[in-house]
């Protein structure tokens, strides 16, 4: 009888095997979080994978918060039927041109529809501006709804767009699948599929990019909008049989932030099926999370200074009002006649002195009443000790707060979460062979480069464009003063996928290209052609794509360095 271990061992030798030998093959990808800087980056992954005739083996797509920009763009495209040039133009003139937080700004401005009861905010706010960008359709000029992607004759077998819910703390799906046990929601709540069909494409991005500190969770399905309220309605009272009738959802990065987990139980339910996963990552590398502040400028106004200027400025209020009204009733009974410009000065002044000791009023009694009470256990008796605390200290000490709390939440947690779910993809022997991480900053200065064969080093030029891309912070616009930096986002994510392909063709096949078979040969002399063309002019496919020849290059702060041998994070694991 064969021992276990050399069973298992053939087994997984046969694996790996198949998953050589078929480069075409079935294609997973899932897409990452982090804003604008995620979706410009996908941008460049998927475009890439166009090139190379990759993306139409595409069957599971997951998608997180900025990731879910693009995934379901890409998706509405493939709805609409349109080549994938005009996609990337049209999604690429969108994240130019459009600045979410002035338009949300805006749309909170506007008067509240009728008959609308959502709750008015910034998130719904946003949502609408989702609807009028990103997922507009200007042919039947409604939003496109789930319902649009279910009924749909699509390659991609499972699209997944990642949200978190808070009432039990973990994933909430907007799914579809051919597979009858995927379910919108998780495992505690979900939702029929003929109601969430009405559900807007635009409030479920908003809920997947709804990341904590810039906006409040939004509640499902109470602050999506509908065109079938009855669908709504339908979810509440399903919703109440749980608890209560609607579910707070947050950014799914808070949960998983590459979309791995829903990766893999799609492709567990579809029995293992595909011959690639690509994880595409704009995950900051994480060499410093957290900058020590200097220390504060010890200067001499304190709290307890400014609150004898505030009672200063109080008692001049009251002169000035009681002045002022002395002096208008002695206008009223004098005898000659009132020049209006002398009742007119005299009026201001009253008015605005009586503001300003209304104002001060109520700044005192909010700050007794609902600050101080609110300070752990000392409450107002702690006013006797930090009235002697200079401004400056105070300032500092909140701006030590804060930045430790952004550096908790953006990048020791979703560490944290990350490393999770590298583990459940790298632990598992099946997936040996197909794994190809994309990190945005694969290709940045210090990072190790690998010894591909006949392989060119990346150009200053190319190490410019992915030191500019990874060095973007997560936000959901594009300063208009940097114009460079979405085509370096986009470039290098053609560069790095390029880049992937070819280690991952290189780990699996040998170093010696003359021996690989046909598939693959023509696969690597095409990464090769293009990679050499990325190194001499690393926006020569966002030009191409975008029609356009006036793309800004970042300019060269003498930042770029060679790139190094040192090898960590996710590359050490992949190796």
């Amino acid at each position: 009888m064969q021992a276990p271990q050399a069973s298992h061992d053939q087994e997984q030798s046969a694996q790996d095997a198949a998953a050589r030998s078929d480069m075409q093959g079935p294609i997973g990808v899932a897409l990452s979080g982090g804003g604008f800087r995620a979706a410009a980056f996908h941008l460049g992954l998927l475009s890439y994978l166009n090139r190379v005739d990759l993306l139409k083996n595409v069957t599971i797509l997951s998608t997180v918060s900025g990731g879910t920009f693009t995934g379901a763009s890409y998706v509405q495209s493939l709805i609409e039927r349109r080549p994938f040039s005009q996609f990337f133009r049209t999604f690429f003139h969108t994240l130019e041109n459009t600045d979410l937080v002035k338009l949300a700004l805006g749309k909170l401005a506007h008067r509240r529809e009728r008959g609308e009861d959502r709750t008015r905010n910034l998130i719904t706010a946003v949502a609408d501006v989702y609807a009028d960008t990103f997922f507009a359709n200007h042919v039947t000029e409604k939003p496109y709804t789930f319902g649009d992607v279910i009924d749909a004759d699509l390659p991609i077998r499972d699209i997944i767009f990642n949200t978190t819910e808070f009432r039990h703390g973990i994933a909430f799906r907007f799914q579809t699948s051919a597979n009858p046990k995927a379910r919108i929601g998780n495992r505690r709540i979900y939702v029929p599929v003929a109601d969430a069909r009405h559900a807007r494409i635009a409030d479920i991005a908003a809920a997947s990019a709804c990341f904590p500190g810039g906006f409040e969770p939004i509640l499902f399905p109470d602050d999506f909008k509908w065109d079938n309220h009855v669908a709504r309605d339908s979810i509440n009272r399903h919703f109440a049989t749980t608890g209560t009738p609607s579910i707070a959802l947050m950014d799914g990065g808070i949960y998983d932030n590459q979309g791995i987990d829903s990766l893999l139980l799609a492709d567990k339910r579809n029995g293992r099926s595909l011959q690639w996963l690509i994880i595409s990552d704009v995950n900051h590398d994480g060499r410093s999370f957290y900058s020590i502040p200097a220390p504060p400028r010890r200067r001499r106004l304190t709290l307890g200074g400014i609150r004898r200027a505030g009672q200063l400025l109080f008692g001049a209020c009251f002169l000035v009002l009681a002045a002022a009204a002395t002096l208008l009733v002695w206008q009223a009974c004098d005898s000659k006649p009132a020049v209006p410009e002398q009742i007119g000065f005299y009026t201001v002044t009253l008015v605005f002195a009586a503001c300003t000791g209304m104002s001060l009023l109520w700044i005192h009694h909010f700050i007794r009443d609902r600050v101080l009470p609110a300070i752990p256990q000392a409450g107002r008796s702690a006013w006797d000790d930090v009235r002697h605390l200079t401004v400056d200290q105070v300032a500092g000490m909140v701006q030590v707060r804060m930045a430790s709390l952004v550096s908790l939440t953006n990048n020791i947690f979703t560490k944290r979460i990350r490393s999770y779910g590298y583990r459940l993809i790298y632990s598992d022997v099946g997936y040996r062979g197909k794994r190809i991480v994309n990190l945005i900053y694969d290709l940045a200065p210090g990072h190790a480069f690998a010894n591909l064969p006949g392989i060119s080093k990346p150009s200053k030029a190319m190490l410019n464009i992915v030191r500019v891309a990874s060095e973007m912070p997560t936000t959901l616009w594009f300063e208009p003063t940097r114009t460079y930096v979405l085509p370096a986002l986009v470039a290098c994510g053609q560069a790095t996928t390029c880049y992937n392909l070819m280690r991952h063709i290189k780990r699996h096949f040998g170093p010696v290209p003359a021996t690989y078979p046909d598939t693959i040969s023509r696969l690597w002399a095409l990464l090769e052609a293009d990679w050499e063309r990325m190194v001499y002019d690393p926006l020569c496919f966002v030009k191409e794509e975008a029609a356009r020849v006036d793309l800004t290059t970042p300019p060269n702060n003498g930042a770029a360095e060679p790139c190094t041998n040192t090898i960590t994070g996710i590359e050490s694991a992949q190796v």
